[in-house]
């Protein structure tokens, strides 16, 4: 699926999900000095985006080798990459959602992109984006609007995310969300044999 183009902003929700993670996985690819030129159209950002490619980006850079290893699992068989990530996602969020898990998936997507983007593998990062996206349509949508949507994460990232007790509670679910990657990348290998 690729983002709707639209040639004028009105009418458009901004903070679709496909617009949401394409626009963050551009911004991590252009962070890394890679120009994804696949990427759709994209309107300008919104807060909600503005603050979702500032938490990712610092979720990354205080979990870089734990995200690089998980994307270089997740990268090394194209064939198992897909359900691998959705067990991944889904593992993520087995004890429940909240704002910082939802940041983590963007990170993961990220993460995921470049790897994929430095491994020649281009096509996929189009995907990826929208692999990203149906979670959020098909997972997270409810569970966002029931907290006031988008700008509820606007409101939280201005308070709760910037607590340093928040940061040091994420290398905990890091380390969660790896396990249950290598234990989704594991089972993938066992079946696809």
């Amino acid at each position: 699926m690729a983002v709707p183009h639209h040639d004028s902003q009105v009418g458009l929700d901004l903070n679709d999900p496909f617009i949401m993670a394409n626009d963050y996985i551009k911004h991590r690819l252009e962070s890394a000095g890679i120009v994804w030129y696949d990427c759709p159209d994209l309107p300008d950002p919104t807060d909600a985006r503005l603050a979702m490619r500032l938490l990712a980006s610092d979720f990354e850079r205080r979990y870089n080798s734990e995200l690089a290893a998980m994307a270089n699992e997740l990268v090394l068989d194209v064939d198992t990459i897909y359900p691998t990530f959705r067990q991944a996602a889904e593992q993520l969020f087995i004890d429940g959602i909240n704002w910082g898990r939802i940041v983590a998936l963007f990170a993961l997507g990220g993460a995921l992109a470049a790897q994929c983007m430095t491994d020649g593998r281009r096509a996929l990062v189009s995907q990826i984006a929208d692999w990203v996206a149906i979670f959020v349509r098909d997972r997270l949508t409810a569970w966002i609007e029931q907290r006031g949507g988008w700008n509820a994460f606007v409101a939280w990232y201005d308070g709760p995310a910037n607590d340093t007790s928040f940061w040091q509670s994420w290398r905990n679910i890091g380390l969660v969300a790896g396990a249950g990657i290598v234990g989704a990348v594991t089972i993938s290998k066992a079946l696809s044999r």
